[in-house]
């Protein structure tokens, strides 16, 4: 009788996780992340787009450190003012503007303003893991951090290795990288596009940003005051 109730409740958790909205989660995250040209990054700039290594270190790279910093302070809160799906999409579309940059654009100043969308993209990134909350059921929220969170990763090192494999193997130009990476990206774009509009407001109505907006920053202090002291005991 144990053995019987074990295999029924193992069927209908199986029947009862949506394997289809799952895949489309994850393969969003997978191919906005299955960027072959990320390794060679660098060498790209400084061979094709008029960039010194000097430059780089001083002018470049220290945009996308500052600008990451100025979006991940925001970006919740506009998920949750306006809605988490436009602040992805506007993320999707700093990663066609970057992947644009990066293919038709040359010298100091596009390559600083690449860094600067290429941070309003990874930014957004952090709206897009909480999406799933959004649209799966409560009890599915492990699998759907799971399943999300490893297809970035995944991606991230497929990516990787198919552009050192194309680059090492067959020869092929960095320049053809970055069109392949720009391609994934699209495809991330319209695999987005295809996803299910939330279920309802029950991430923002229990959220920060709704708490400041209706009884103002006390008692957001007071929330998260309570939340430590309760982790405390």
């Amino acid at each position: 009788m144990k053995e019987s109730l074990i295999v029924d409740n193992e069927i209908e958790f199986k029947a009862s996780v949506p394997y289809w909205l799952l895949f489309r989660l994850s393969i969003v995250g997978f191919l906005v992340n299955c960027q072959p040209s990320e390794p060679f990054l660098t060498r790209y700039l400084i061979q094709d787009k008029d960039v010194t290594e000097g430059q780089l270190d001083d002018l470049v790279w220290p945009v996308d450190t500052y600008a990451s910093l100025l979006f991940l302070l925001f970006m919740g809160f506009l998920a949750e003012l306006v809605s988490y799906r436009a602040v992805i999409m506007v993320g999707l579309a700093c990663r066609q503007i970057t992947r644009l940059l990066l293919l038709f654009s040359t010298g100091l100043m596009p390559m600083q303003l690449m860094q600067a969308t290429y941070a309003a993209a990874t930014a957004a990134e952090t709206v897009y893991f909480a999406y799933p909350y959004a649209v799966v059921d409560q009890e599915l929220f492990l699998i759907s951090t799971i399943t999300v969170r490893a297809s970035a990763h995944i991606g991230n090192a497929i990516g990787s290795g198919l552009g050192q494999i194309l680059v090492s193997v067959f020869h092929v130009e960095l320049r053809t990288l970055f069109f392949f990476s720009w391609g994934f990206t699209t495809l991330g774009v319209c695999a987005f596009t295809l996803l299910p509009y939330p279920k309802s407001n029950r991430l923002i109505d229990q959220s920060f940003t709704q708490l400041w907006v209706k009884n103002g920053p006390s008692a957001v202090l007071s929330d998260v005051s309570s939340i430590y002291h309760d982790a405390g005991q």
